[in-house]
């Protein structure tokens, strides 16, 4: 059986070598939604197929309201062949060949607020497969022509607040707290006998474990998660004060919990690592075995505003 997912991402759009992000509504005196919207309506149409690479992607309907996007991809590749086989009569229904591209539906949404530099994307996913590479390899080159190739749009996996927490609740089993370099204060030898930390690739770590088929205990799992928070909404803190250690400054934390049968590590200073997706593949779907568009769109603006509430602390119509 087929699993279908939707996978967040934020977009931000900033200049090469800044750390400052523009205003989506004011870009070199553009607005970006406009620019991204006659991208998708006129000029991804119309591009050829890269034949060096053999992968095609078409947009195949474009809505737009107010400052959001939203729509359907057909996107796949060729470069193998296959046998495609009737399972009800045992009978071969076609012989696909090497030019032959298999083209996916892929929904896509994408919400651009004014008076805000972080926009939120969300793209189906088809089994392990998804668009975003494809898509926007296309879309940056478009994009460099179209405004400047000194400005960057980044994309990254957008994972919800409530998910970290979702996993805080699960058997919280172990803290790894971990500092670059070695602590001299804590080692009975000579301090000078240990490099300095700006000229020494090693680290050391504090690991709170809790017992076997155990937990940690209540006041560092309650501490932690209370800081935690702290850390998550907002920008000025620092992951190294989520927990307070006598005599060892860690720069990072590693938590690992156990939810359900599996176990998750958590690395608190990379979150861009850490994954989300949507599992849709309950949702109704169309004659081809796809999820049908009216409700895939439902689904994803439903979890836009959850999305929303989190990043600009107010509702999808901000």
């Amino acid at each position: 059986m087929s699993k279908f997912s939707l996978a967040p991402y934020t977009l931000r759009l900033k200049r090469k070598n800044s750390s400052n992000y523009f205003f989506f509504e004011d870009v070199l005196g553009l607005d970006f939604i406009d620019v991204l919207h006659e991208y998708l309506s006129n000029v991804l149409p119309s591009l050829p197929i890269n034949n060096q690479t053999g992968e095609v992607i078409k947009v195949t309907s474009i809505k737009k309201e107010n400052r959001t996007i939203y729509g359907q991809f057909e996107a796949g590749h060729n470069g193998y062949g296959s046998t495609l086989l009737n399972t009800v009569t045992d009978t071969v229904s076609y012989e696909r060949n090497t030019l032959d591209a298999e083209l996916i539906p892929y929904y896509f949404l994408v919400r651009l607020p004014s008076k805000v530099d972080k926009g939120i994307l969300i793209l189906q996913r088809f089994n392990s497969i998804g668009v975003k590479t494809l898509f926007f390899d296309n879309f940056t080159q478009h994009l460099k022509a179209k405004i400047s190739d000194e400005y960057i749009l980044e994309i990254n996996p957008l994972v919800p607040k409530g998910l970290i927490k979702e996993y805080i609740n699960g058997r919280f089993i172990k803290l790894r707290l971990i500092k670059q370099g070695y602590p001299k204060d804590i080692i009975d030898i000579p301090p000078d006998a240990i490099p300095d930390d700006n000229e020494f690739d090693g680290e050391s770590e504090l690991i709170l474990s809790a017992p076997k088929n155990g937990i940690l205990p209540y006041h560092i799992r309650s501490m932690f998660s209370t800081n935690l928070d702290k850390f998550l909404n907002s920008d000025d803190v620092s992951v190294g004060s989520i927990i307070e250690v006598k005599n060892f400054d860690y720069d990072n934390i590693k938590m690992q919990v156990r939810v359900g049968n599996s176990y998750k590590t958590i690395n608190l200073s990379d979150m861009g690592k850490l994954r989300y997706y949507e599992d849709i593949s309950g949702i109704n779907l169309n004659a081809n075995g796809h999820p049908k568009f009216d409700i895939i769109d439902s689904v994803a603006k439903s979890l836009l505003k959850d999305l929303a509430m989190s990043i600009w602390g107010d509702n999808v119509d901000a």
